[in-house]
């Protein structure tokens, strides 16, 4: 467990006080999704208004400070259908650095917010970049308006879809524990959609407290495959007064057993289904012909469906299918993905000439090296109008990355790794 096995005891005890939090942002009506990756350990799967289904990843690296960016490979845009269609967000997040927001909601958020809202509106982006007050100088926001004009561009420019009808622009309200109330909402009235961002850190500005029951350690649900043990976010919430009264001593075994546990549950009662493109379906990849697909789901797929499984263990299904053996761990699967691509691309472009639609499933559950494999097989056998092709034409790194956004139209929650993309780029190119 994270610094020691009393970490989950500390940290569900700094969770439950935040209900009260997400009660203030619950009275304007808004669905509350957590921000990717530790956002989720902050946010109760039983409340009402949180919305697992509703993915949203919004980088700290892309807030830091001289590295601010508007990220093409994270660009949320699915997001904006949901604000409008509910009159606004709330977005939950958690900070370890001994400050009250994270840089995704300081600054990486604000720059979305501009960014998307000028190009959709066509209104100047440095007249709608908000910031929390106190969180950001005067100069760090002027060298972010600086560059919000180009972000903007880059957005008009790519291959990804502005095709979500915004009436107005998207603002962001920024909430921490110590918040009281928020102003008087009449979201019917306003003249913006309101994006709440919620930090779920208690403020401590040596990153650590000692307190009674323990030292509280702020933000500690990031970098959770560190300490959680096999632990998810679900299964530790529905687990949680169970984890809370065990013995120290006897914590490391249970957490095991109830991973163990969860797996073995969600594995047998799955009821996910790949939804498979066609030529006539808006989210259709490739007409398609390629998509990234759920470990879980791999036995239900149709039988004119050859499946790539980049997995530790092999999937339940032979028919048409390969089976990548790849370590469990995210860093050493990375490791071993460059060499096994040649291998992969063979399999789907014969499976292609015969007439099959190609599903790829990882076990990070089709973000990463599955999507990865589709932006491959796009560049390789797919030319930019999305028509096969038998021989591939000039690839630069522009090729590639349209291809990725060609793949994030359809499926928002496509996050290959800066490493599983660097590997990719060096075996096309």
């Amino acid at each position: 467990m994270h610094s020691s096995c009393a970490w989950s005891q500390q940290h569900i005890k700094r969770i439950l006080p935040l209900v009260g939090v997400y009660g203030i942002t619950h009275a304007i009506g808004s669905p509350q999704p957590a921000n990717q990756r530790c956002g989720v350990w902050y946010m109760d799967p039983s409340m009402d208004s949180y919305r697992a289904d509703i993915y949203a990843y919004f980088k700290s690296t892309d807030g830091h400070t001289h590295a601010w960016s508007f990220s093409l490979r994270r660009p949320n845009l699915h997001l904006v259908n949901h604000i409008v269609a509910s009159g606004g967000l709330v977005i939950v997040d958690s900070t370890r650095r001994g400050k009250r927001y994270p840089d995704a909601i300081s600054k990486t958020i604000p720059i979305w917010c501009a960014v998307v809202s000028a190009a959709m509106l066509g209104t100047p982006p440095e007249t709608l970049l908000h910031t929390p007050a106190q969180a950001v100088s005067d100069s760090e926001q002027q060298c972010i308006r600086d560059q919000l004009r180009t972000w903007t561009n880059n957005l008009r420019d790519s291959a990804l879809q502005l095709t979500h009808h915004l009436d107005k622009p998207i603002r962001p309200i920024f909430v921490h524990p110590a918040t009281e109330q928020l102003p008087d909402f009449n979201k019917a009235t306003l003249d913006f959609y309101p994006l709440i961002c919620v930090s779920a850190s208690r403020y401590v500005p040596d990153e650590t407290e000692s307190l009674e029951w323990g030292e509280y350690v702020q933000g500690s649900g990031d970098d959770h495959e560190l300490w959680s043990g096999g632990l998810t976010p679900e299964c530790f919430w529905a687990n949680r007064h169970e984890l809370l009264n065990c013995p120290r001593e006897l914590l490391d075994e249970r957490v095991a057993a109830v991973a163990a546990e969860h797996l073995a549950r969600s594995t047998s009662t799955s009821t996910h289904s790949v939804r498979v493109g066609d030529s006539n379906d808006t989210r259709a990849f490739l007409a398609g012909a390629i998509f990234p697909a759920e470990c879980d789901a791999a036995s239900s797929l149709p039988s004119d469906i050859a499946l790539v499984a980049l997995t530790p263990q092999p999937p339940p299904r032979s028919t048409h299918t390969l089976h990548v053996q790849l370590p469990r761990s995210s860093k050493q699967a990375q490791k071993q993905f460059l060499g096994q691509l040649p291998h992969v691309m063979l399999f789907v472009r014969q499976q292609l000439d015969n007439g099959r639609r190609i599903a790829v499933s990882d076990a990070s559950g089709g973000t990463d090296l599955a999507s990865a494999v589709c932006v491959a097989a796009a560049t390789l056998f797919f030319d930019e109008n999305g028509e096969r092709q038998c021989k591939a034409g000039e690839i630069t790194k522009a090729t590639i990355n349209t291809r990725l956004q060609w793949l994030i139209n359809a499926y928002p929650t496509t996050n290959p790794s800066r490493v599983s993309l660097r590997r990719l780029n060096d075996y096309l190119m």
